[in-house]
């Protein structure tokens, strides 16, 4: 079995001065890596970046990698005998899908077979949602709940065009209230436009929010700074109990 420890600043490429053992037997690389050619996978500042072509010289018979949280198959690799297993359960709400673990036999001088296995945890489940049409915060949580398999943990990305001031936050917190996690991300447009030009166009306090959200969302800067005037344009027609 054969590992690495090196100090980043006086290393630079610490995988050139592996050495295989003269002696008999099965011969693993346990390495900690980001293969900087995998083009879906940015190599991370903490862990030792390796090329494909570096991990194909190592004279091993098996590579089992860390730091990529998704398998990757030694095929997928087009040679050296390396695999990552993924997590065994998701770190955070981000990494959807089913988790699991690798059974590995190996024997000296023949390709590995690998087995991907299922860990059988609770697994996150992302699903997109089209508010448009839905009329409250709670029919939003329901209709997310119907789309979720037994189990999981939601993960959910809210789209369309929602005809109410739709609260992100309540939202989660009845997904949490259920499942125990829950993440909720909204990409919705703020609200219906045809609604708001209705409001816009009376002369009361919640057709003179319109109009000022709307101004403010016209002139923000940058993405960051219109998602903000949208969440307080929605935070300001709740508060008046605009429907």
């Amino acid at each position: 079995m054969y590992g690495v420890a090196y100090d980043g600043a006086e290393c630079a490429d610490p995988i050139h001065t592996f050495a295989r053992a003269d002696s008999p037997g099965v011969h693993v690389a346990l390495l900690h890596a980001s293969v900087r050619d995998a083009a879906h996978w940015r190599p991370s500042p903490d862990a030792l970046a390796v090329t494909g072509d570096a991990l194909a010289r190592l004279a091993v018979d098996y590579i089992a990698l860390g730091d990529h949280h998704r398998p990757r198959m030694p095929d997928d690799f087009g040679g050296p005998p390396a695999c990552y297993p993924g997590s065994f359960a998701a770190t955070d709400l981000t990494e959807a899908g089913e988790r699991g673990y690798v059974l590995v036999q190996v024997a000296p001088g023949r390709t590995p077979e690998v087995e991907h296995r299922a860990s059988g945890v609770r697994a996150v489940s992302a699903v997109e949602l089209d508010v448009s049409g839905l009329a409250h915060d709670v029919a939003v949580s329901e209709a997310a709940a119907a789309r979720l398999p037994d189990g999981a943990i939601p993960a959910i990305r809210l789209v369309g065009e929602p005809s109410f001031p739709l609260d992100t936050d309540a939202v989660t917190a009845e997904l949490r209230e259920r499942y125990g996690h829950a993440a909720v991300v909204d990409e919705t447009r703020y609200f219906a436009a045809e609604r708001l030009d209705e409001l816009a166009e009376g002369d009361t306090v919640a057709g003179h929010v319109v109009r000022l959200g709307r101004r403010r969302i016209r002139e923000a800067a940058d993405g960051r700074e219109r998602e903000i005037a949208q969440r307080a344009l929605r935070a300001a027609l709740r508060a008046l109990e605009v429907e």
